[in-house]
């Protein structure tokens, strides 16, 4: 799973200072990003990551094929096109943070939600317990209707049910895509970001085979609930390059 725009919960009072160890542009001291005599354990590495992809897009394995019967060397250049060669040993060398996740971040104030706190203020970063955690999850009504209606069959009682059912009923495919009424509701109304960081955690983002209800379902759960009240929580929101 990779979002061009996505958000990050980010724990701490010292928040500028943690997302700036994961920005893409920084420059840091020369390092040896990719060692020639390793070409092979590369290759290698690289179809894995191919394969574990085709389980969701077969069309992947016509990178798989081509790949596996591209000459070494050739491989090794594709790999490291970006980077300067050592001339004596033939390693990759990067100036390149590679920590980097991000090519942009910003506080939240665009498109992510705010937080909702006690006294129905609307902030992008405040106190954990300063924050009212039940508003946070979107009222499931409307969705437990919506698949009622359009995947349980049942038939609309009133105006309000009508106007639900016109607007969805043409998207079956889409509520079938999660499975079961609650993982759709889950997925449509639970608190949740793209990654979590924290001097404690670093940086913790939803992988490319994770479950992504799972994630959902579980974040607040995972990262947020046993913080202490006291913990200063903020929304960013960031681009990285595709």
């Amino acid at each position: 799973m990779v979002n061009r725009h996505f958000n990050v919960l980010v724990a701490g009072v010292n928040h500028p200072s943690l997302m700036d160890k994961y920005d893409s542009n920084r420059i840091v001291e020369k390092y040896v990003a990719f060692e020639y005599a390793k070409a092979e354990e590369y290759r290698k590495k690289f179809l894995e990551g191919l394969e574990e992809a085709a389980k969701y897009n077969p069309s992947v394995q016509e990178n798989i094929d081509f790949v596996k019967n591209e000459d070494i060397d050739d491989f090794y250049l594709d790999l490291t096109e970006e980077y300067e060669y050592d001339p004596e040993t033939g390693n990759a060398i990067s100036t390149k943070n590679p920590d980097g996740r991000f090519d942009s971040c910003r506080i939240a104030g665009n498109f992510a939600m705010p937080f909702i706190l006690k006294n129905g203020k609307e902030v992008y970063s405040a106190l954990k317990g300063d924050i009212d955690w039940e508003k946070m999850n979107a009222d499931p009504t409307p969705y437990e209707t919506a698949w009622d209606l359009v995947i349980g069959g049942k038939k609309p009682k009133n105006d309000y049910e009508k106007n639900i059912y016109e607007n969805m009923k043409n998207r079956t495919a889409y509520f079938e895509a999660f499975g079961n009424k609650g993982d759709y509701v889950a997925m449509s109304t639970a608190f949740w970001c793209y990654a979590f960081v924290s001097d404690k955690n670093g940086w913790v983002e939803i992988g490319h085979s994770d479950d992504q209800v799972e994630w959902v379902k579980n974040f607040y759960k995972k990262f947020v609930k046993n913080l202490p009240d006291s913990t200063l929580l903020t929304l960013y929101e960031c681009t990285r390059e595709p």
